[in-house]
C-alpha cells in the first residue's frame, strides 16, 4: 500500500503535467491565432497591391492604346489630305471617294478607344472578383483555428482530450501560413495572367483600328487613281 505522501506526490506530480500540458496546447493556440492573423493582414495588403498595381498598369495601358490611335488617325486623315490635295492640283472633283470618309474613320477612331476602354475595364473587374474570392479564402483560414480553440475548451482538463489537440495545432502552425502563402501566390499568377490579357486588350484593338482604316484609305486612294488618269488622258 503506498503510503499517504507517495499519494500525494503522484497526485501532484499529475496535476502538473495536467496542468502544464492545457498551458502549453492555450499558449501555442494563443500563438497560432497571432501567427494567422498576421499572415492573413499580410496577404489582404498583398491582395490591395496588386489590384492596385493592375490598376495603374490598365490606365496606363489606356493611354497608350489612345495615343496609338490617335496617332495612326491623324497619318490616315493627312494621306485622305494629300489625295484631296492631288485631285485639287489636278483641278479633278475627287469628292465622290473621299466625301464623309474622315468622319467614318473618326467615328472609328471612337469605338476602337472605347474597346480599348471597355476591355481593361472587364480585366481590371474581374481581378477584383478573383481577390475577392482569394480574401475570402485567406480569411477563412481562421476558422479552422476557431475550431482547435472550441475543441481546447471542450476537453476541459482531460489529457487524453488534449494531446491529440496539441499536435492539431503544432501542425496548423505550419499548414495555415503555408495554404495562405499558397492562396497569394496562386492569386498573384492569376493577375499576372490578367496584366497579359490587359495589354492585349490595347495591341488587339490597335491592330484592328489600323488595318480598317488602311484598308479604307488603299480604297480611296485606288478610286481617286481611277479618277485622274482618266480626266487627264
Amino acid at each position: 500500500m503506498l503510503k499517504p505522501s507517495l499519494v500525494i506526490l503522484v497526485l501532484t506530480l499529475l496535476h502538473l503535467s495536467q496542468s502544464s500540458i492545457i498551458d502549453e496546447a492555450k499558449a501555442k493556440l494563443n500563438n497560432l491565432y497571432s501567427l494567422v492573423l498576421g499572415n492573413i493582414q499580410i496577404a489582404e495588403n498583398d491582395f490591395s497591391q496588386y489590384y492596385t498595381d493592375l490598376n495603374v498598369y490598365g490606365h496606363n495601358i489606356y493611354d497608350l492604346g489612345k495615343i496609338e490611335i490617335e496617332t495612326i488617325y491623324g497619318t490616315v486623315i493627312k494621306e485622305i489630305d494629300q489625295l484631296e490635295d492631288l485631285g485639287h492640283n489636278a483641278n479633278v472633283d475627287v469628292s465622290s471617294c473621299t466625301k464623309g470618309q474622315k468622319d467614318v474613320i473618326n467615328k472609328f477612331r471612337e469605338l476602337f478607344e472605347n474597346r480599348v476602354q471597355v476591355c481593361i475595364n472587364g480585366k481590371i473587374q474581374e481581378a477584383a472578383s478573383l481577390l475577392k474570392g482569394s480574401k475570402y479564402n485567406v480569411d477563412v483560414t481562421m476558422n479552422s483555428v476557431h475550431r482547435l480553440d472550441h475543441d481546447v475548451n471542450v476537453c476541459g482538463d482531460s489529457i487524453l482530450c488534449i494531446s491529440p489537440i496539441l499536435t492539431k495545432i503544432n501542425l496548423a502552425t505550419i499548414s495555415l501560413p503555408q495554404q495562405i502563402k499558397t492562396e497569394v501566390n496562386n492569386a498573384r499568377d492569376l493577375l499576372q495572367d490578367l496584366k497579359v490579357m490587359v495589354a492585349e486588350c490595347r495591341d488587339n484593338n490597335v491592330a484592328d483600328f489600323t488595318s480598317f482604316v488602311t484598308s479604307l484609305v488603299a480604297i480611296i486612294a485606288n478610286c481617286v487613281n481611277k479618277i485622274i488618269p482618266k480626266i487627264l488622258m
